[in-house]
């Protein structure tokens, strides 16, 4: 028999909660101490007519060993929608048309765009024990630099070019690059656009003649 007051919720309520715990993390919007109370109280002030207290989330916690508390891995929004089929679905694309078009290796170039936003700040969730990652989406930022990275499959690698937000930008800033060729821009918003793109498009096609 169990000692100490009864729980102000009964077996089911927690359940349901452990549930929910469970299934925010699935979709990557884990939830942590705060929240788990606030959705506590909603129930217990329609069964009990009063607020959980600390105490009730210690003894919940340990009633329920499956969770544990974990610190989530922020993921950005884009990143948490891509799956295996979106994957999958690209790489026969890409092969697909290198094969028909007989492309050679210093003809193929990847062209990536990497922004850096303010830093988003981990936070401590409450996780299925064991679980191997916990990950958070996070919201977009206002403010972020970009960066355009490209190179060929046979190894030539194009000097890095830096978009930052503004309408102008003074050349100066790369005077201590440790990256010759490097290049900056900027957009109004510091994301790149499609003129940007189209000037790395004359580029390769250039380069492959």
């Amino acid at each position: 028999q169990r000692c100490g007051p009864k729980p102000l919720l009964p077996p089911e309520a927690e359940d349901a909660i452990q549930d929910w715990i469970i299934g925010r993390q699935i979709v990557r919007h884990p939830v942590g101490r705060v929240e788990i109370m606030k959705k506590a109280t909603e129930i217990s002030e329609l069964i009990a007519g009063r607020s959980v207290t600390d105490g009730w989330y210690k003894r919940f916690m340990q009633r329920h060993p499956d969770l544990t508390e974990r610190m989530a891995q922020t993921l950005s929004k884009p990143r948490n929608t891509v799956d295996f089929a979106d994957t999958r679905m690209l790489f026969n694309s890409l092969a697909k048309v290198i094969i028909e078009t007989g492309t050679s290796a210093d003809q193929v170039f990847n062209v990536d765009e990497t922004a850096f936003y303010k830093v988003a700040k981990s936070k401590r969730v409450i996780a299925v024990r064991r679980s191997k990652n916990v990950w958070t989406t996070t919201p977009t930022t206002s403010f972020h630099m970009t960066i355009i990275a490209c190179g060929s499959a046979a190894g030539f690698i194009v000097p890095p070019v830096f978009i930052l937000p503004g309408k102008t930008v003074s050349l100066d800033i790369l005077k201590g690059a440790e990256v010759d060729g490097a290049g900056i821009t900027s957009t109004p918003s510091g994301f790149e656009h499609g003129v940007v793109r189209g000037m790395a498009v004359i580029f390769l096609r250039r380069r492959s003649r």
